[in-house]
C-alpha cells in the first residue's frame, strides 16, 4: 500500500512556480457552466452556478439535471490564475480544472467515489432543465411497525461491492425518517428526503446524491427486495435487518503504541496572521533527523487527509518515521485546529503556509535544517 502511494501518488516538490501564470479576472469564472460526465455507458449533465458575495468570496451550487438534483451546495470554491477547484462534500465529489485562454471552456477532472472522470465545462446562458421528481407509487405514510431500525445491503457494479445502510426512525410527529450510510466510502448520515412505506412497499429518495430506492417486503421473507437507481443506472439491492453498522477495516493504518514520538504542534504564519496546527512524528534515535513536510491536495483537508474513511497522510507519516525521517503533517488553514479561512485563499497563500512549516522545522533542535523535504500531490504537488 505504501509503495503504491509513494510511487503513484506522492510527488516531490521541486519548485513552487514553474512558469509565469496567465492572470484571469474574477469575472471570467462567474456564471453558469455545464458539462457531461460519461461513466459505464451513461451520460450525466452537471451544472455549476458560480457567483460572488458582496464581500468578494466565491460561492457556487451544483445541479445534476438528469438525476433531478438542484442547488447542491459547493463547500469550497477556489479560482487562481485560471485554475478552478470545487469541493462538493455532500456528494463526496470534487472538480479540478483549468480555464482556457479564450475563457470558453474549463478542462478538468471530476473525482467521486474513488474514481476520476474527464469533465469539460462550457459557459451556458442558464441552468439546464431539471426534470420533476418522480412520483411515489403510494401516498406519504408515517411508516409501519417493522421498518424502524437499521437495514443493510450491498450494491454490486463494475466489479465493485459497496455496502449501504439505512437508518429508519420516527420524529416526534410520528413521521418516518431515514438517513443513509456508505461505510466503504466513509460517508455517514446522508439525508433521505422522501421516505414512504405503505402496503409493504418502500420508497426512498436521497436528493443530495441523486439516488432512489424502491423495494417490497415479501411475506415470509426477512428482507426487502428492490433496486437502487443512481446516475442513469439501476442496480438490484436487497436490504436485510442488521444490529450494527459494519466497521471499516483499514489494515494499513498504524495503531498505537508507536515506536516513535508523536507531538501535537502549532506554529505561526506571521505574514498571514494565522496559526497552523499539526502532528510532528520523530524517530527515537539518530537526531538531528531529516524531515518531510506533507502537503495536501485541493479542497479543505485535515492533517491526515481523511477521505472516504482512508487517512493516507497518517499511513505515510508512519512509514517514513519508522525509517528515521521526521514528518510534519498539518491541518489546512480553517480546518481542524488551524485558524484562518480557505474562502479567499489562493495557491500562493497555501505556499506561504508551507514555507512557515519549513521555518518551524528549521528551528527545532531535533531536525537537520539542511535536510528538509516537501512531499505533496494534486494541488500540493
Amino acid at each position: 500500500m505504501i509503495n503504491r502511494i509513494a510511487a503513484g501518488v506522492m510527488l516531490l516538490i521541486l519548485s513552487l512556480f514553474a512558469a509565469i501564470p496567465i492572470v484571469y479576472g474574477d469575472q471570467a469564472i462567474l456564471g453558469t457552466w455545464e458539462g457531461t460526465l460519461e461513466a459505464s455507458g451513461a451520460k450525466l449533465r452537471v451544472v455549476f452556478n458560480i457567483s460572488k458575495t458582496p464581500e468578494g468570496i466565491f460561492t457556487a451550487t451544483m445541479d445534476s439535471p438528469d438525476q433531478g438534483a438542484k442547488g447542491i451546495p459547493v463547500d469550497s470554491v477556489m479560482f487562481d490564475y485560471g485554475h478552478l477547484i470545487l469541493d462538493v462534500k455532500s456528494v463526496m465529489g470534487s472538480f479540478d480544472g483549468n480555464l482556457k485562454q479564450d475563457k470558453s471552456e474549463i478542462e478538468g477532472v471530476w473525482k467521486q467515489g474513488g474514481m476520476s472522470f474527464p469533465l469539460v465545462l462550457k459557459h451556458t446562458e442558464g441552468t439546464s432543465e431539471v426534470p420533476p421528481a418522480p412520483e411515489t407509487k403510494s401516498p406519504p405514510s408515517s411508516g409501519k411497525e417493522g421498518i424502524e431500525g437499521m437495514w443493510m445491503g450491498t450494491l454490486s457494479f463494475s466489479g465493485t461491492d459497496l455496502r449501504v445502510v439505512f437508518h429508519f426512525s420516527k420524529n416526534p410527529e410520528g413521521k418516518l425518517t431515514a438517513t443513509l450510510d456508505s461505510p466503504d466510502q466513509g460517508a455517514k448520515d446522508i439525508p433521505v428526503d422522501e421516505v414512504t412505506f405503505q402496503n409493504n412497499h418502500l420508497y426512498l429518495n436521497a436528493k443530495s446524491i441523486g439516488g432512489i430506492y424502491e423495494g417490497d417486503m415479501q411475506e415470509g421473507k426477512p428482507g426487502i427486495d428492490g433496486k437502487w437507481a443512481q446516475g442513469g443506472m439501476s442496480v438490484p439491492l436487497v436490504l436485510e435487518r442488521t444490529d450494527k453498522v459494519p466497521e471499516l477495516v483499514r489494515p494499513q493504518e498504524p495503531k498505537p503504541p508507536y515506536p516513535y514520538i508523536e507531538k501535537e504542534v502549532t506554529y505561526e504564519n506571521k505574514n498571514a496572521g494565522i496559526t497552523l496546527a499539526g502532528t510532528l512524528t520523530l524517530p527515537t534515535t539518530g537526531a538531528p533527523f531529516p524531515a518531510v513536510l506533507l502537503i495536501t491536495g485541493s479542497g479543505a483537508e485535515d492533517r491526515d487527509e481523511t477521505v472516504f474513511g482512508h487517512r493516507p497522510f497518517l499511513v505515510l507519516a508512519d512509514y517514513l518515521t519508522r525509517r528515521g525521517i521526521a514528518v510534519l503533517r498539518v491541518d489546512d488553514r480553517g480546518v481542524g485546529k488551524s485558524t484562518g479561512s480557505m474562502a479567499k485563499a489562493t495557491s500562493e497563500d497555501f505556499a506561504g503556509d508551507m514555507l512557515a512549516g519549513v521555518e518551524y522545522l528549521k528551528g527545532l533542535k531535533e531536525i537537520d535544517p539542511k535536510r528538509i523535504g516537501l512531499l505533496g500531490h494534486s494541488e500540493g504537488g
